[in-house]
């Protein structure tokens, strides 16, 4: 997840900062007419599907952390100049695609 962009808000004449959080509990994909895979949050937040919230606000709490996690995981890809610069960049972009097509989605699944 991406870091959150911090917003300002005006509440007369105090002045607060939030950061928006969105998430999904959907805990599980299906290949076509295959096999359904259970989502790696799953391990952390169970099935139920009843989770957003939570894992909305861990991304909060660890957007930071995450982010730079993320970075550092794809940079070794990224930053390979032997690969062209489009495959560089739909690498990361497009995974999203093989598991929810037209959604975007968390597409790491947990290993059974």
């Amino acid at each position: 997840m991406p870091a959150p962009l911090p917003c300002d808000s005006r509440c007369g004449r105090e002045r607060r900062r939030s950061s928006p959080s969105s998430s999904h509990g959907t805990s599980s994909v299906q290949f076509g007419e295959g096999r359904k895979w259970n989502r790696r949050y799953n391990d952390f937040y169970g099935a139920s599907g009843q989770n957003a919230w939570k894992i909305a606000r861990d991304g909060l709490l660890h957007a930071a952390e995450w982010s730079d996690e993320i970075d550092n995981w794809q940079a070794p890809f990224i930053n390979d100049d032997s690969k062209p610069l489009w495959y560089r960049g739909m690498l990361f972009n497009e995974l999203y695609a093989l598991t929810d097509g037209e959604r975007s989605g968390d597409a790491r699944l947990a290993q059974t």
